[in-house]
């Protein structure tokens, strides 16, 4: 969850006597004000892959299976037209 701009605030003026201005800056730097500049975390991106891989799976299994039909049918058209010849 982003931080509001009054934590970001409170959380400065803490922070800059005991680090340094710059310093405070870069540490709040690292966490998002807004939700879309939230971090994606480790398990988020697992769960993520995982749905990829899955449609994936299942898209080439597709392909796979009309590549085969569409093979075995061709190959059924080119005997039927050899053995008209």
């Amino acid at each position: 969850m982003p931080m509001t701009q009054k934590h970001r605030s409170s959380i400065y003026r803490t922070l800059s006597p005991l680090l340094g201005e710059e310093e405070a800056e870069a540490l709040l730097s690292e966490f998002p004000t807004r939700e879309v500049d939230e971090l994606v975390t480790r398990g988020h991106l697992r769960a993520e892959l995982a749905e990829l891989r899955v449609e994936m799976h299942d898209r080439f299994r597709q392909q796979t299976a009309w590549f085969a039909g569409a093979t075995f049918a061709g190959l059924g058209f080119a005997a039927t037209i050899a053995s008209l010849i």
